[in-house]
C-alpha cells in the first residue's frame, strides 16, 4: 500500500510540474485593470479620462511568461523531487512544499495582472486559476504534522492547465519543455 501511495504521489506530482510549467481558469481580465471609461478630475475641475492600458506584445508577453514560469518551475521541480523520494524526508517535504507556495502564488498574481494577448488570454486564466488552487494544496502540505496528513493533499492528476501551458508556449514560439529557457 505504500509504494501504490508514493507511485500516485510521483504521479501526481509530475501534473504539478506541467501544471505549473506554464513554463503550470476564468478570464484573464486583471483584477485591478484601470478600464478606458474611467476618467479623473483634474484641479482645473475637468475630467479627463482614463490611459487605456495596452496590451502586451507577443514577445513581451513571452518573456513575461517565461520569466513567470519558470520562478515557479524550479522550485516546484525541487518540491517533486522531495514528494516522490521512496523515503520521503516531512521537514524537506514541508520546507519545498512552503517554498513552492510562494513562488506559484507569486506566479498566478503576475498572471492575474498581466495584459496579455488576446491569442493567449483565455489560457493564461486556466493557468493562473491552477496556479491558485495549487498554492493551496502546496499550503496544506507545508503545514503538515505528519507525512501521512502531507500525503492526504493531492493534486489533480490531469489538469486542463497542462494544456493550456503548452498552448501558450506554442503560441509565444517558446519552447514546450518547462525547464527550458530557465
Amino acid at each position: 500500500m505504500t509504494s501504490l501511495r508514493f507511485s500516485q504521489a510521483a504521479v501526481l506530482a509530475l501534473a504539478l510540474i506541467f501544471t505549473v510549467s506554464g513554463c503550470a481558469p476564468g478570464g484573464s481580465e486583471p483584477k485591478n485593470s484601470v478600464n478606458g471609461s474611467s476618467a479623473a478630475a483634474s484641479d482645473d475641475g475637468t475630467t479627463t479620462p482614463s490611459p487605456t492600458p495596452t496590451v502586451m506584445t507577443d514577445k513581451e508577453a513571452a518573456a513575461l511568461y517565461l520569466s513567470s514560469a519558470c520562478a515557479a518551475n524550479v522550485p516546484s521541480k525541487v518540491f517533486n523531487d522531495a514528494w516522490a523520494n521512496p523515503n520521503p524526508d516531512l521537514a524537506t517535504i514541508k520546507q519545498t512544499a512552503a517554498t513552492t507556495r510562494d513562488a506559484v502564488a507569486a506566479t498566478a498574481k503576475t498572471l492575474d495582472e498581466g495584459r496579455w494577448p488576446a491569442a493567449v488570454k483565455d489560457d493564461i486564466a486556466i493557468v493562473r486559476d491552477s496556479d491558485f488552487a495549487q498554492a493551496s494544496i502546496l499550503g496544506g502540505i507545508a503545514s503538515s504534522s505528519t507525512l501521512e496528513q502531507a500525503f492526504q493533499n493531492q493534486f489533480p492528476a490531469t489538469d486542463p492547465a497542462s494544456a493550456a501551458s503548452q498552448r501558450i508556449r506554442s503560441r509565444l514560439g517558446l519552447p514546450a519543455d518547462p525547464y527550458q529557457g530557465c
